[in-house]
């Protein structure tokens, strides 16, 4: 399932891309619901581009048409960013710890400048789901897609709290 989320940040567009690595920003994603603050597993710069590696934990409550085919305690995965922060560009992957090959998800986002003082994010990615069971794997993906895309449009809130505070 393709999908494509926006969001709006009241900052510079460098300060939002420089949060995204930062992992004082990141630790606030824990006010976020149903998924962890990621745990920053590795991180590394090579000139301006960073590349992370983070843990992230669902603790949210599932659909039981979701729990017949994943364990929700099981239900975490690593996200693979390479950041560019010149390009204000990132490639992302989602590698499932669990269920290997029940979950994939990788795109991209982008950061522009809308004005001095706002920046736009897009991210754009692609989310598939194989279930063994038919028409589940559609369902599963559509919730997913779903759930990220309202923690997602509550970042932006996160981020002005974080910003304020300097």
């Amino acid at each position: 399932m393709r999908f494509r989320i926006e969001q709006d940040f009241a900052a510079p567009v460098d300060t939002v891309v420089a949060a995204l690595v930062d992992p004082s920003y990141l630790a606030r994603m824990e006010q976020l619901r149903d998924i962890s603050a990621p745990e920053v597993r590795s991180q590394s710069r090579d000139g301006a581009v960073v590349r992370q590696e983070l843990l992230f934990r669902f603790t949210g409550r599932l659909p039981g048409v979701v729990t017949r085919v994943i364990d929700p305690a099981k239900l975490s995965w690593t996200e693979f960013d390479e950041v560019d922060l010149i390009a204000r560009r990132c490639q992302f992957a989602m590698v499932p710890v669990h269920y290997e090959k029940f979950f994939r998800c990788d795109g991209s986002w982008t950061v522009t400048e809308r004005s001095k003082t706002e920046a736009h994010r897009v991210i754009e990615g692609d989310l598939r789901v194989n279930s063994p069971v038919p028409f589940v794997g559609g369902q599963v993906e559509k919730a997913i897609v779903s759930g990220l895309r309202e923690r997602l449009h509550a970042e932006p809130a996160v981020f002005a709290t974080w910003y304020q505070r300097g």
